[in-house]
C-alpha cells in the first residue's frame, strides 16, 4: 500500500493544493491510503495527539506500507527528535519517504538535507509560536484599552466580573 500523510494545522493552509499535488504524485498506484490529521501541531510528540500519524506508524510496523508520501517535511514533522526517530524506523523497515517539496529518503545517505530542513522547520515552529503568543497579548491589551475607554473614568476592565469578560478565545466566559 502507498501511504499519503497530510497534517493541516490551521484553516489558513491550502489543503486543496496539497491534496491535488499528492493525488497527482500517486495517481499511478492502485492501493493508496490517506492519513490526515486536522488542526494539530507537528511540534509535539505524535503518538498522543496525532491519531492518523500514529496509525501510519503502526501500519508501517505491520508491513502494510510500501512507500510514504507527504507534501513537505514540515507537514510530517516540526520536531527534530520525532523526525529522527521516525525516519530511522522507516529506513530500518525499508520504507521510502517522499516529500514532494524536498526529496525522497531511502537510506542514511539521504538524511543530511532532511535534517537541515527539519532544523529549519522546528525553528519556524518556535518563531510562529512566539508570534502567536505576542499577537494574543497585544490583542488582549487592545481589548482592555478599548474596554477601559468605553467604560469611562472610575471603572477599569479588570473590575468587570469574570463572567462578563472575554476569554482567550474571544468569547464571553
Amino acid at each position: 500500500m502507498i501511504a499519503i500523510y497530510m497534517r493541516v494545522s490551521t484553516d489558513k493552509q491550502d489543503e486543496i493544493s496539497q491534496v491535488d499535488k499528492l493525488t497527482d504524485a500517486t495517481k499511478d498506484f492502485d492501493n493508496v491510503k490517506w492519513y490526515v490529521d486536522h488542526g494539530i501541531t507537528g511540534t509535539k510528540n505524535t503518538y498522543t495527539n496525532r491519531e492518523q500519524y500514529s496509525n501510519l506508524i503502526n501500519d508501517s510496523r505491520h508491513g502494510k506500507i510500501k512507500h510514504i508520501y507527504c507534501f513537505d517535511w514540515s507537514r510530517m514533522w516540526r520536531n527534530m527528535v520525532e523526525q529522527t526517530r521516525a525516519i530511522d524506523e522507516f529506513i530500518r523497515l525499508g520504507i521510502p519517504v517522499t516529500s514532494l517539496m524536498e526529496d525522497t529518503v531511502t537510506s542514511e545517505d539521504d538524511l543530511f538535507m532532511m535534517h537541515i530542513h527539519g532544523a529549519v522547520n522546528e525553528q519556524e515552529a518556535r518563531k510562529t509560536r512566539i508570534k502567536s503568543k505576542d499577537g494574543i497579548k497585544a490583542k488582549h491589551k487592545q481589548v482592555a484599552e478599548a474596554m477601559n475607554k468605553a467604560l469611562g473614568e472610575g471603572k477599569q476592565y479588570d473590575d468587570i466580573p469574570k463572567e462578563n469578560r472575554w476569554n482567550n478565545r474571544w468569547e464571553i466566559e
